[in-house]
């Protein structure tokens, strides 16, 4: 029976099937790495060339041949044909994602000329896209200063609140959303602005100042006969109501279209470091260039985490539920975290790592964004039992989304120790998919276990409930006999089958296996971001079980935090 991911990859290559850039990059990554794949996937291409050639009524070589340059003599060149097939891959995915976009914004065109079928006045899009949107987390609340709200139906959010599709309404103070797509907005009141998506707001009056970073482009703020769209930049825009606006690029582009009365474009200016600031006049339909005054707009707020503070019995309740290796990540003493547990291994420290300290005192390690070589790496082995389960627990808090975290990133896996040119894993955790182009919920937290340890395939089961970034987390991941269970705050988030095999009752333990932190990999050739996977925020008290915890001990552990004086 032919490999799974070798039907997906031959599916995705003939275009009648497109699997996503998840599972497209976990397929090209098994193109680069596995030799067996790779030459099943070029001997099943060629044969598809073969076919193509005895069908056509003239000898003719597969489209391959014709498309990319390749030659079904070339037998040899095994490796000249995947890097070929890894870039047209590429190409094709992203003609793919031009197509999607352009339908998308043909769409929302439709909508709109339906909206305004319905409402003789000029064009605002005012309450578009709130009817039918689920309540579906898009975004963080990450700060709150002196902010008092409207009274009425709109969105009351606290500090590290999530935030969906709704109304906001504030009478003063500044609130800051981070949205899953990455965009930092903050606004200050008086306000009204209705949220949409993770990259569309619409807003009545009131200060906004805006960060959009790579990756995140097109985020757009609608207003009543106009709207800005971000190129890549920081802008503000000071909205009175009912009057003139003025918008102002700090950094990259973003332009500004005066909207008719059927929603099209019908002027507009680009906003760069040549042309920063405009007034914009939708009642006379002006957009006049005016000197930059930056002190007018409001600053971005700035985001202070919270600290993660202990109760002094934590450690003991940890130590009572028998782990095997547990790390508390106090001290770093010739780049070791040193093992709780007598005569365990340490956990070493790869790259720039770090610990922080509290006011309170605790101490965590810390990732920093842009620097792939950060890792833990434990100087020894661990052959988790597969029969009656282990188990995986930790504190995380994630940074914000940014440019790299638009994709899965790591936080622990076991890997098999025999490992060559690949990384074989037995397990790991990782939060999935952060950004706006991931098929499942935005910052859910995935559990993986694979047997016999492999780079692809095993089980896996995602959180129901979204992980806020900023915010710290208690995550536990274990595989309790045949169930893969997976808790988050102490509460289970998500559950599924194990794979069943033959040999489990056998197989006391798996094999052994070294405990990699912060990363997918160990190493990477070449670098592939979708293969490290690094991981940008802040971890804790990390402890690995050869048994499942009860959810008595899991909610227990998951209670000892205690609020901190201060954020």
């Amino acid at each position: 029976m032919m490999d799974q991911e070798l039907q997906d990859l031959l599916a995705c290559w003939l275009g009648d099937h497109d699997p996503g850039p998840v599972r497209r990059d976990a397929l090209l990554a098994r193109l680069r790495c596995d030799d067996d794949f790779r030459r099943a996937f070029v001997g099943e291409i060629r044969l598809l060339g073969i076919l193509k050639a005895v069908q056509a009524p003239e000898p003719r070589w597969l489209r391959l041949e014709d498309e990319i340059g390749w030659s079904a003599r070339q037998r040899e060149d095994v490796d000249a044909l995947a890097r070929r097939v890894v870039r047209e891959g590429e190409r094709r995915l992203r003609v793919r994602w031009r197509l999607r976009w352009s339908l998308a914004a043909v769409a929302v065109l439709v909508v709109v000329g339906l909206y305004l079928a319905l409402r003789p006045r000029g064009f605002t899009p005012e309450g578009l896209g709130t009817t039918s949107q689920e309540a579906v987390p898009i975004a963080t609340a990450i700060r709150l200063e002196d902010v008092r709200w409207e009274p009425g139906d709109g969105a009351t959010p606290t500090e590290g609140g999530v935030i969906t599709p709704g109304h906001l309404r504030l009478q003063s103070g500044r609130l800051t959303l981070a949205f899953f797509s990455g965009v930092t907005l903050s606004v200050e009141g008086p306000a009204d602005l209705d949220v949409f998506t993770a990259d569309r707001v619409f807003c009545r009056h009131g200060k906004l100042r805006a960060r959009v970073p790579s990756g995140a482009e097109g985020f757009t703020v609608l207003a009543a006969g106009y709207e800005v769209v971000d190129l890549g930049t920081e802008f503000g825009l000071n909205l009175e109501p009912g009057g003139k606006s003025r918008v102002m690029v700090f950094k990259g582009e973003a332009s500004v279209s005066l909207l008719g009365r059927d929603g099209r474009s019908v002027g507009g200016a680009l906003l760069n470091a040549l042309r920063q600031s405009v007034e914009v006049d939708p009642g006379s339909g002006r957009i006049e260039e005016v000197p930059a005054q930056p002190e007018a707009f409001i600053p971005l707020g700035q985001f202070v985490a919270a600290p993660l503070e202990l109760d002094a019995g934590y450690a003991r309740a940890v130590l009572a539920a028998k782990p095997w290796g547990y790390w508390r990540f106090e001290s770093l003493e010739d780049g070791r975290v040193p093992n709780e547990v007598a005569g365990r291994p340490a956990l070493g420290a790869l790259g720039g790592v770090e610990l922080e300290q509290s006011p309170g005192g605790n101490r965590w390690a810390r990732l920093r964004p842009d620097d792939q070589t950060q890792a833990f790496l434990m100087a020894g082995e661990w052959a988790p039992p597969r029969d009656k389960g282990y188990a995986i627990e930790l504190w995380v808090q994630a940074d914000l989304p940014s440019a790299s975290a638009f994709g899965q990133t790591a936080l622990v896996g076991l890997m098999a120790k025999d490992i060559r040119d690949a990384t074989n894993h037995v397990a790991y955790l990782e939060l999935a998919g952060r950004g706006r182009r991931v098929p499942h919920e935005p910052c859910a937290v995935r559990f993986l276990d694979r047997w016999p340890p492999a780079m692809t395939g095993g089980t896996d089961v995602f959180s129901r409930r979204t992980v806020v970034p900023s915010l710290w987390h208690h995550v536990v991941g274990q595989k309790s006999g045949d169930t893969l269970e997976l808790y988050v705050d102490g509460e289970l988030a998500g559950h599924s089958p194990a794979k069943s095999d033959a040999n489990d009752a056998k197989d006391a333990t798996t094999t052994p296996c070294l405990l990699l932190v912060g990363r997918l990999k160990q190493f990477s050739m070449p670098p592939e971001i979708s293969e490290i996977r690094p991981f940008e925020g802040r971890l804790d008290e990390l402890a690995v079980y050869d048994h499942p915890l009860t959810p008595d001990e899991i909610r227990r552990h998951a209670r000892l935090r205690t609020l901190p004086t201060a954020p």
